[in-house]
Formats: structure tokens, sequence, C-alpha cells
């Protein structure tokens, strides 16, 4: 459970889930209570994020019935990346899924997957190495971004053809790539040369794997800033 959240970060928490599509139109938040437990704030600390939301034309609050989401699905990618950060696919190709990405889509481990190898800038300095695997069997379309300019982050693509009800994330520290660690700010130190790994599985609406996510972060980020993206 994240504890000690403020006003702000509650707002942007939520904020994200409504326009990513996790929290959707006309569905009914958590009460004040929960939202309490969940963020670890006061109630005045909530109700004030809730108020943000009203203000933002994201959430419409019911007298007696509580607070319902009044926004349309947008991008997921609001949601997972922060909007500071820019991207660029530096390579797309057909592999097989192997073993360990064979069971979180639940595949044979041989079936061909397109891979889309991306990096994530922010203000031109490389922030993050993303790996993005999806499996063309379930969207035979995503195939048409093999080839060609690539204007459109796959999960963005996917989003717009399916829906992706669901997120299950790991962490794990894995050893920062030289494309990262060259840009630690305190290279000297060797425990900054361990980065945090994130592994996003993303699912339809009757829990169906349908794309992998495997993200390295620069050496030195926050743990708790990337678990509010």
């Amino acid at each position: 459970m994240n504890t000690g959240y403020t006003r702000e970060a509650i707002f942007e928490d939520l904020r994200r889930r409504i326009e990513a599509g996790y929290l959707k139109n006309g569905e009914k938040l958590p009460a004040e209570e929960e939202l309490m437990r969940i963020y670890g704030a006061g109630r005045s600390t909530v109700r004030n994020a809730l108020q943000d939301l009203v203000e933002k034309k994201l959430v419409k609050r019911v007298r007696g019935r509580g607070s319902f989401v009044i926004s349309q699905k947008l991008d997921p990618l609001t949601m997972l990346f922060p909007d500071t950060w820019s991207w660029q696919c530096k390579r797309r190709r057909i592999v097989e899924a192997g073993s360990t990405l064979s069971q979180n889509l639940n595949i044979p481990s041989d079936t061909p997957v397109l891979l889309f190898e991306i990096q994530w800038r922010e203000k031109e300095e490389p922030i993050c190495n993303e790996k993005f695997y999806v499996n063309p069997l379930i969207i035979p379309e995503i195939l048409k971004m093999l080839h060609g300019e690539i204007d459109i982050h796959p999960l963005s693509h996917l989003s717009r053809r399916i829906e992706i009800a669901f997120v299950r994330e790991n962490y794990a520290v894995t050893n920062a790539p030289r494309s990262l660690a060259g840009h630690s700010k305190s290279k000297k130190n060797p425990l900054n040369l361990s980065a945090l790994e994130k592994t996003s599985i993303y699912l339809n609406n009757v829990f169906k794997a349908i794309a992998v996510s495997h993200s390295i972060y620069k050496p030195g980020q926050n743990v708790s800033t990337l678990r509010r993206i």
C-alpha cells in the first residue's frame, strides 16, 4: 500500500487511471474511506483531490451516492509514462517468444511475436529502454507496424483496437545497459550500475494476455515514482 500521498499526487494518480481507461466512464470511485486507506491520506486530502477531479470535469459527485467517472478513454501511455518523456522506436522485428515470454503470454515458446525496441528520453537524455512484445495472432493488424514509419506507440495502437482492461506489473533489479549507465550522475558508485526493471503484462477484459513490456530505467530512478506511472 502506498502511504503519505499528497492531494496533488492522489489527483494525478486518479487522473492518469481515468484518462488511460482503467477507470471507465460511469464507473463509481471507491468511497472516501477506501481512498484514505489506499493512499494513506486524511479525509480532507482525499476530498480536495476529488474536488480537483470535479473541477477538471473528470469526476462527478452525486450526493448520497458517491463519485463517478465522466471522462472518456484516452491513450494509456498517459498513465504508464510521464508526459515529459518522448519515445523513439529503434528497431522492430519478429522473434520467437522463448520460455519467459511464452509464460507471460500463455503461448508456445516457438510462437513468433512482434518485438518493438523503444528508447524513452527526458530532455534528450536516455531514461528508459523498453522492449514491447505483441502476439500478432491476436491482432494481425499489428504486423502493419513492422514496415514503414512508426508515429504511434504499439500500446496506443492496441488500445484503439482492443480493450486493455488490466495491467499486471512486476519489479526486479538488473544490470543497467551501457546506454543508460553511461548517463548515471554518480558513475563512481557501483550501486548506481543496478537498474530497476519493470515487466508489464497487458490483459483484456477476460484476463487474456495480449502484450508484454520489459522496461529498464536509468540507474537512480525512484521506485515510488515508477509505481505511480
